[in-house]
């Protein structure tokens, strides 16, 4: 193959690449979730995260009903919904940031179901809140 063609080559697929990316950042920035804002309200069940994990784990309340999740523990947590890594189930149950120690976040479900939650730093740490109508 001579050099002209070979230059060719390498500039086409370059310029594949750079548009495969670039599609690929837009797709990306379309499909997540953007940050909430606080839902108004008093929380209907607190839910702990300790140094051991969630306290209660498994919670229900009804539709429409806010959640505050409580960090204290020593270390930095982010509840959010299965499945991880990319929360997909429910992408809006998703603080989109860790939570600090001694900080706290809101969520108020307005989807009936039983939604598994994990810690997405700690993924072993898990809970489940059940929302009936």
């Amino acid at each position: 193959m001579n050099t002209q063609k070979l230059f060719i080559l390498i500039v086409g697929v370059c310029i594949i690449g750079v548009g495969a990316f670039a599609i690929y950042t837009k797709m990306q920035s379309e499909i997540k979730p953007q940050p909430q804002s606080e839902p108004t309200g008093e929380p209907a069940v607190t839910i702990v995260r300790t140094n051991n994990g969630y306290e209660p784990r498994d919670v229900i309340i009804k539709k429409g009903q806010i959640v505050l999740w409580k960090n204290e523990s020593k270390d930095y947590h982010w509840p959010a919904s299965d499945l991880h890594p990319t929360h997909g189930i429910y992408p809006e149950f998703d603080p989109l940031r860790p939570i600090a120690p001694g900080a706290e976040w809101k969520f108020k479900f307005d989807r009936v179901g039983k939604w598994n939650f994990h810690d997405h730093i700690r993924a072993n740490k898990t809970g489940t809140v059940t929302v009936t109508q």
